[in-house]
């Protein structure tokens, strides 16, 4: 039964966090003749950076970066490097698991994995409003090639900037609209609308990813007492093993 739980909830996990699974049709495009072929578009992967919070609110360390990933990996043109993926290139870099990945070391990161693309975002406060500036930096050249900013009025509408920041991100690296139309839910619908609430939820991810399920248990406790119907925290609960759920009194 837990064999069968787990497995459950990884493939939800997979399938929920980052829309993977969804594939743009083929673009057909004319040839010589009068011929017709199919064109897929390969995805570039993306790794993604901790932000750089510049606002002293520690609830934007880790949610917007998990709420990018979750935003980005809608496209059928991006492929978001998993924490799991980030978490193994430390250990074969002799890295703690807990060194900040920020835009250095995530450089490093990438270019020993061969990741297309390297995505660094800043969030800070500018009078009354948080701005959000996120940049796409290609690996192999170094240079920026797409950039897009939001600014949120209130704390509450961070979530709806960075979901603005990443459409308008995905249109600057060249994706079609059609595309654009098509896989573009918001963050909230896709996690939560509790910006505390998905702090915790990504608090308790860094934990997994590093074979920390104990000490991410909490966390995705809290983040279902805040909201109840954060799926995502829920499948991440059921994807921990039942003798250490077993510890976590009142979840």
């Amino acid at each position: 039964m837990a064999r069968v739980r787990r497995a459950r909830a990884a493939v939800l996990l997979a399938l929920t966090a980052v829309l993977a699974a969804c594939s743009p049709e083929p673009q057909r495009e004319e040839v010589g003749g009068g011929q017709t072929a199919a064109r897929e578009a390969e995805p570039k992967t993306a790794l993604i950076a901790d932000f750089t919070n510049e606002t002293g609110d520690s609830v934007f360390d880790l949610s917007l970066k998990h709420g990018l990933a979750v935003s980005l990996g809608q496209s059928p043109h991006v492929r978001v490097a998993s924490g799991e993926r980030v978490a193994d290139a430390l250990r074969g870099m002799n890295r703690s698991a807990d060194d900040r990945v920020g835009a250095d070391l995530a450089w490093e990161i990438a270019k020993r994995e061969g990741i297309a693309l390297l995505v660094l975002g800043t969030v800070r406060a500018e009078g009354s409003e948080n701005v959000i500036a996120i940049e796409a930096v290609e690996v192999a050249t170094g240079g920026t090639i797409a950039r897009a900013s939001a600014r949120a009025p209130a704390r509450g509408g961070v979530l709806g900037a960075l979901a603005q920041a990443a459409v308008d991100l995905r249109r600057s690296l060249g994706e079609p609209e059609a595309t654009l139309a098509a896989f573009n839910r918001s963050v909230a619908e896709l996690t939560t609308s509790s910006l505390e609430a998905l702090a915790h939820y990504a608090a308790g991810r860094e934990l997994s990813n590093k074979g920390r399920d104990a000490m991410a248990l909490p966390h995705y406790c809290r983040a279902i007492a805040l909201d109840p119907e954060f799926r995502l925290a829920h499948v991440a609960l059921d994807g921990i093993d039942e003798r250490t759920r077993a510890t976590a009194s009142g979840c």
